[in-house]
C-alpha cells in the first residue's frame, strides 16, 4: 500500500481511481514514499506526472480495475474530503477478482476485428454506473445490498474481460451476463427499457 510519486510529498496518503472505475473496491488509498536520492532516481527519468507501484503480493492490479505497466492512467489526489470518504468504506467494499479458472484462449487475427466491433465496454460501463446510483441510494437508506454490490463486481470482471477479448477468448458471452445482470434490475419508467 505504497507508491512513489514525486507530484506529491513524502509520506503524504494519496487515492488512487484508474478509469474505467467500475466500483468502490476499484479504489487505491496509498502512503507516498519519494525520496528524490532514491534508486528510482537513479535509474529512471520520473517526471511528476508518472507514479510507481508495486503489486507484489497485493491485488493491486484488480483494485485498480485491471491495471497493467503499460502507461495507464488514472486520477491520483490527496484531497483530504475524497481520502476521508474512500477511507470510511475502504474495508467495506471487496476488490472484484477476475475469472482465474475461465477458458482463456489466444485469438487468431482474423478474428479479433469482429471481436472488437461488438464491445459491450461502454454498456458495461454505463450499467455499472446506473447500479452504483442504486447501490449508493439503498446505502444512504441503511441498506447494504451485497447482491447488488456483487452483480456491480461482475460488471468490474466483465469489463476486464471485454478489453482483453482483443487478445484472447474467455469462453463468456458479455452480451448474455450483462443481459442477466440488467435483468434484475428493471427501470420504472415509460421511456426506457432499462
Amino acid at each position: 500500500n505504497e507508491a512513489r510519486s514525486s507530484f506529491f510529498a513524502d509520506a503524504e496518503e494519496i487515492l488512487c481511481a484508474r478509469s474505467p472505475h467500475v466500483t468502490m473496491g476499484n479504489l487505491f488509498v496509498a502512503k507516498n514514499h519519494c525520496d528524490e536520492t532514491d534508486v528510482y532516481a537513479t535509474w529512471f527519468n520520473l517526471t511528476p506526472e508518472i507514479i510507481c507501484v508495486n503489486s507484489i503480493e497485493k491485488c493491486l492490479m484488480d483494485r485498480l480495475n485491471g491495471c497493467d505497466f503499460d502507461s495507464d492512467a488514472m486520477l491520483i489526489t490527496n484531497n483530504p474530503i475524497m481520502l476521508i470518504a474512500a477511507k470510511k468504506h475502504y474495508s467495506l467494499f471487496g476488490v472484484p477478482v477476475g475469472i482465474l479458472d475461465a477458458k482463456r484462449e489466444n485469438k487468431k487475427t482474423h478474428e479479433i476485428d469482429t471481436d472488437i466491433s461488438n464491445n459491450k465496454i461502454g454498456e458495461i460501463i454505463n450499467t455499472s454506473q446506473w447500479l452504483n446510483s442504486i447501490f449508493w441510494d439503498k446505502k444512504a437508506k441503511g441498506v447494504f445490498d451485497t447482491e447488488l454490490y456483487y452483480d456491480i463486481c461482475k460488471l468490474a470482471v466483465l469489463s476486464g474481460i471485454e478489453i482483453d477479448k482483443a487478445k484472447r477468448n474467455y469462453g463468456i458471452s458479455a452480451k448474455a451476463e450483462l443481459e442477466l445482470i440488467k435483468s434484475r434490475y428493471k427501470r420504472n419508467t415509460d421511456k426506457e427499457e432499462f
